[in-house]
């Protein structure tokens, strides 16, 4: 009995973490649109890409994240990146991890 009932907390902890910081980047993608970026230039995860560019005869390439990435000027991530700046970011706290999490949004230098 105890190991279902800390299986359900473990459950409930971590559907509340998916969930808060699903809402964070959400809420971060909704900034990136209503400050004009297209989708196009963002890398904002396999429901973002697929949502805006679905296509089945899309081609991925090494160099970008399998999904219907097509210029990842903009890439909404958990931790900074080799070539990119810190330009927002979102709290994305959770309970089951003892840190503060934090959602960031990165843009690559120099554009």
């Amino acid at each position: 009995m105890l190991a279902l009932l800390l299986m359900c907390a473990f459950s409930v902890a971590g559907t509340h973490d998916y969930m808060n910081w699903n809402r964070a980047r959400w809420q971060l993608l909704q900034q990136l649109a209503a400050d004009g970026v297209a989708p196009q230039r963002i890398d904002g995860g396999f429901q973002f890409n697929g949502l805006h560019m679905y296509d089945p005869a899309y081609v991925a390439t090494s160099a970008k994240s399998f999904w219907w990435v097509h210029d990842d000027e903009y890439i909404v991530q958990f931790r900074p990146r080799a070539g990119y700046r810190i330009v927002a970011s979102a709290d994305a706290e959770g309970w089951l991890s003892p840190f503060r999490t934090e959602l960031l949004v990165l843009k690559r230098d120099g554009t």
